[in-house]
């Protein structure tokens, strides 16, 4: 009977994705192991970015800036945060110095809050400032599986 609905013992919609217009809803019980393995790949994406990019915050880029003798901060971002820190105020220089509009404070404050967190090396400081993004893409694939329907 090719023309009739799948009914819920149908072991075929078990596997079947939510989207298909099957007719019968997927029970709730049966959906954990898709979920499981949705978030067991998220946490595989998260680890595998966060080894990659501390490859190439500790090893990588150091090594590229000593040989090409390129200084470690060229935007001078941790010199404001820096000065978020002991200064409170958002510019360059020592105490007293104008504050700058040209760039602004959200950047610098997530590098100050680094500092706190792990101290102030470049190295650290580059891995920390990418976790956002990071945690970014991993949060837009599961919302790209959700919307597949996995």
């Amino acid at each position: 009977m090719a023309d009739t609905l799948p009914t819920s013992t149908d072991p075929g919609l078990l596997w079947s994705k939510p989207m298909e217009r099957t007719g019968v809803r997927a029970d709730p019980a049966h959906c954990r192991a898709p979920r499981r393995r949705i978030l067991a790949a998220a946490l595989v994406f998260l680890a595998l970015g966060l080894a990659w990019r501390a490859t190439v915050c500790f090893v990588v880029v150091p090594t590229w800036e000593a040989r090409n003798n390129i200084a470690a901060a060229p935007d001078r971002y941790p010199d404001l945060a820096r000065a978020l820190l002991e200064r409170r105020t958002l510019g360059y220089g020592e105490a007293g110095a104008e504050p700058t509009t040209l760039r602004g404070p959200a950047f610098p404050a997530w590098l100050a809050a680094g500092m706190l967190l792990g101290g102030q090396a470049p190295a650290w400081l580059g891995l920390w400032a990418s976790l956002p993004g990071l945690l970014a893409a991993t949060a837009l694939g599961l919302l790209l599986l959700k919307w597949r329907g996995w």
